[in-house]
């Protein structure tokens, strides 16, 4: 009797193992793409026979997978996430998290899900299929053909119970796989083309009854590739309580940086440009724009200027230079009265202690999550959405959503998600696109559907020094009596082993921005203020010059602020002081790196206006001459020579750097005045004698003619035209004789 339960057992054995050790269809685990469509009868009872078209992908580098089908007239895509463990359904109306529901259940893993649409019907995506475990194998692999082709088929039967009737249900799977004796499009000869699902339910003691019966019909399968698009984010869909998993690109150690973008206005069918310039060590922010006044009706012309505007954070302005119609304009502007434009990135009412790049991209009070990657511009790169509710400033009221794109570091694979470097590429920061959406907000300017695209040509890291000394130029704000020329020479003499150096550093940006920063600190000015401009350097005569500008206090400043602004010619005296001391004014600079430091000083007593015109004393004899009378601040003498009887008027030109002296003759101006100027000095030319003139004079003198005889002439022709012009008045005012009338 135990000999035969022990063979009951054995055979029982055997035959669970066999049917266990079942050779199934080939095993997909990587990744692959895939089309098709599906013929099934819809579910909601109309017994509608439907063909659907769907496209499939899974990413193994992504872990992630993509469904897509065509439901009631839409695109219908399920996007899942084997990261997060999350699954959003995207359509035309939005996005939605939503939970896949268990159609039937399994004792383990892979777990057979479904996808519902509206009106109850159940898909199953090809990679449910494949992982369909071999224990649910029914029968052995059987030789058929499937739309007329050599195919292997097996059967699956999964028993379980419906979560919703409480039924017990069976499902029955059949798979279909070609036998590999016929060609394919495919890398691989054996593909999958299709498979039948029954779904039944049933209750113990009643007849099987059929549920519901799908086609599956797979066309073209590739494996070891992926269909990007499927898994590219939809942009301006919120999909709720996505988990994240990059963490956005780290700014916190940029200290400034350089955008130019193309602004795209889809609302309002513009294209504009935009340039900005970020400094956050001192706090300066510049923005290029053409501002469009968007309070003016639809209907009427709308006013486009183009703006250069300075904010500056420790003074609390902005300097806005305004190009409109071949005229320009300058205005400084306090933080209180600014009108924010939507194309700008950076909120300037900022506290000063939040100026940092960040909040370019509001960081610290958005939240922004990875949603995938895509291209733009032809360039792929990785998408952040957030929520923003401090832009344009926390107290707008605005809603935005705000979608950013960084480059990859590798542009030809897409799929090296979790090892991309995805923050700076060639020493630029990779920001490729970013565009904003409002989404709610109570204001004309800032209303709701508002959309704006930003395509950025260049983002580039700078040192925060060197963006001060070379991009902010407030000097069109200032007049020529509030401009302060000057140069000073550099004790560093040229010879032939030192040329070749001096001629590439007058050029080196790093040498000029140290100068700069070494005049703010010799003036007393603080380098914010942007009142030392237009410095650079030169050679004239084997010497090298710096040369700069100091600008007076801006006659618009607030006066709390301009009460404690030093003059230019205070701040000069200042430099002159230190220049002229002891150890005075000097800058350290490696030329090359193979050549030592050196410690280049400013020549004392060499501070001086960088226009110095000259009037040297004459040897020629001329008339007495009142002595001019200039006033005693004027930046050079001037002087007459009452024995001269003309003047020579040095006048000093940049050409070839050295000064050329142009002679004109002229006669004694003796109601000559002198006016001060803090800008380089002209001269009026006046009118001289011409080679024709002088033929005409010398001719004369060879006639014959004598002075007396010239003047008798000038007296004889004077007499003349004093007669006729008397005859014209005469005739004008009683007519003509009547000797000379006419009938």
């Amino acid at each position: 009797m135990a000999e035969k339960w022990f063979l009951g057992c054995f055979l029982v054995l055997f035959l669970a193992c066999k049917i266990n050790c079942q050779e199934g269809p080939p095993v997909i685990t990587g990744s692959y793409k895939a089309i098709g469509e599906m013929v099934e009868t819809l579910e909601d009872g109309s017994n509608i026979l439907t063909q659907i078209a769907f496209e499939e992908t899974y990413d193994t580098d992504r872990d992630m997978a993509a469904f897509r089908v065509w439901l009631v007239g839409m695109n219908v895509t399920f996007v899942e996430n084997f990261v997060t463990n999350q699954t959003f359904q995207l359509n035309e109306t939005g996005c939605a998290q939503i939970t896949v529901n268990e159609w039937i259940k399994t004792p383990s893993p892979p777990s057979l899900t479904a996808y519902e649409d509206i009106n109850g019907t159940v898909r199953f995506s090809l990679k449910q299929l494949f992982a369909l475990d071999n224990r649910y194998l029914k029968s052995p692999k059987q030789s058929t053909t499937f739309r007329g082709i050599p195919a292997n088929k097996w059967m699956y039967e999964i028993r379980g119970q419906d979560s919703e009737t409480s039924k017990s249900a069976i499902l029955n799977i059949y798979a279909f796989w070609s036998d590999g004796s016929w060609n394919t499009s495919s890398s691989s000869k054996i593909v999958p083309l299709g498979y039948i699902v029954t779904r039944m339910n049933y209750t113990k003691g009643d007849p099987r009854f059929e549920v519901h019966k799908q086609f599956i019909n797979v066309f073209g399968f590739e494996p070891g590739i992926t269909d990007p698009k499927l898994l590219e984010p939809i942009q301006g869909y919120v999909c709720p309580d996505r988990k994240p998993t990059i963490p956005f690109p780290d700014t916190s150690r940029m200290q400034a940086v350089e955008l130019r973008s193309e602004v795209i206005v889809p609302t309002d069918s513009e294209i504009r440009y935009v340039d900005t310039w970020v400094d956050t060590k001192n706090k300066i922010i510049r923005t290029d724009l053409e501002r469009i006044d968007l309070e003016v009706p639809v209907f009427e012309d709308k006013t486009r200027k183009y703006e250069s505007e300075i904010a500056i954070a420790d003074l609390g302005i902005v300097y806005r230079v305004s190009y409109w119609k071949g005229a320009s304009s300058c205005e400084v502007i306090a933080f209180k009265d600014y009108k924010h434009d939507p194309q700008t990135l950076f909120n300037i009412k900022l506290a000063k202690q939040q100026w940092d790049v960040a909040k370019l991209f509001g960081r610290n009070q958005t939240n922004y999550v990875y949603i995938g990657k895509t291209y733009k511009r032809d360039v792929p790169c990785h998408m952040f959405q957030g929520l923003r509710t401090d832009w344009p400033e926390p107290s707008s009221g605005v809603e935005s959503l705000w979608e950013w794109c960084f480059a990859t570091t590798d542009q030809s694979n897409m799929t090296q998600t979790k090892k991309d470097n995805i923050i700076f590429k060639n020493q630029d920061y990779g920001l490729v696109h970013a565009q904003f959406r409002i989404q709610t907000s109570a204001d004309q300017i800032y209303y709701p559907g508002l959309e704006m695209k930003h395509h950025f040509y260049k983002v580039q890291k700078q040192e925060s020094d060197i963006m001060q000394a070379t991009v902010f130029d407030i000097i069109r704000c200032f007049g020529q009596n509030e401009r302060r020329p000057l140069q000073f020479i550099v004790d560093w003499p040229l010879d032939d082993k030192s040329e070749q150096f001096v001629e590439k550093t007058v050029a080196n940006r790093t040498f000029l921005t140290k100068w700069k920063n070494m005049l703010y600190s010799a003036s007393g000015m603080k380098p914010y203020s942007l009142r030392i401009t237009k410095l650079y350097a030169t050679i004239v005569d084997k010497k090298m010059y710096v040369r700069f500008t100091i600008l007076s206090p801006h006659k618009d400043l607030p006066s709390d602020i301009k009460k404690g602004e030093k003059t230019a010619f205070q701040a000069e005296e200042a430099i002159r002081d230190k220049i002229n001391k002891n150890g005075g004014l000097f800058v350290s600079f490696r030329p090359s790196d193979d050549m030592p430091m050196l410690k280049l000083m400013a020549r004392k007593k060499s501070l001086e206006l960088q226009v110095k015109t000259d009037f040297e004393e004459h040897t020629t004899p001329s008339t007495t001459t009142k002595e001019s009378k200039g006033t005693s601040k004027i930046p050079f003498s001037l002087r007459t020579d009452p024995e001269d009887e003309t003047t020579q008027n040095l006048k000093s030109t940049a050409t070839s750097g050295k000064p050329v002296i142009s002679t004109t003759r002229q006669q004694p101006d003796f109601s000559s005045t002198s006016q001060q100027t803090d800008g380089p000095s002209t001269s009026q030319q006046p009118e001289t004698t011409t080679p024709k003139k002088t033929k005409v004079i010398e001719e004369l003198k060879k006639g014959g003619h004598g002075p007396s005889t010239v003047a008798g002439v000038s007296i004889a022709m004077l007499l003349i035209g004093i007669s006729l012009g008397s005859t014209g008045i005469f005739i004008k005012m009683n007519g003509l004789p009547s000797c000379l009338k006419s009938g």
